[in-house]
């Protein structure tokens, strides 16, 4: 379930049989009840990683592992250097928008998801597919 007001990403370990069941983690915050800086869209996993269309911060964020505890940062990025940088299109990571997408930039990065061995991402802002290969 995706919270957009509150900024953050709420994960079941199972799927819950009941109303009002308390989330096992909270990725984004550094618990349930803090504002969190997620604004996501699309989380696929392949079993091992998490991957997030995080669209305010034109990159995708990847978990690995999934994370089990709240408050659990992303070990990589993609379309953006490290979680610094969320400039549009910023090829060059200056923090200031660039004129036109390159093939390691975002402009809104709307959806992930996964196929075979392939991670797609569908960017928004550069009306266009982003495909990455499995190693």
């Amino acid at each position: 379930m995706i919270g957009d007001f509150w900024r953050r990403i709420l994960v079941w370990n199972a799927i819950p049989t009941s109303n009002y069941q308390p989330a096992d983690v909270v990725i984004g915050a550094p618990d349930s009840v803090t504002v969190g800086d997620v604004t996501a869209w699309g989380l696929p996993s392949d079993g091992t990683n998490l991957y997030v269309a995080e669209t305010d911060g034109r990159r995708v964020l990847i978990y690995r592992p999934i994370p089990t505890a709240n408050g659990a940062l992303p070990s990589g990025v993609l379309g953006q250097s490290d979680l610094a940088h969320f400039a549009y299109n910023d090829d060059n990571q200056d923090g200031t928008a660039d004129a036109t997408p390159s093939r390691r930039t975002f402009g809104y990065p709307s959806s992930v998801t996964i196929i075979g061995r392939k991670l797609y991402v569908t960017d928004e802002g550069n009306n266009r597919i982003m495909v990455f290969n499995s190693k």
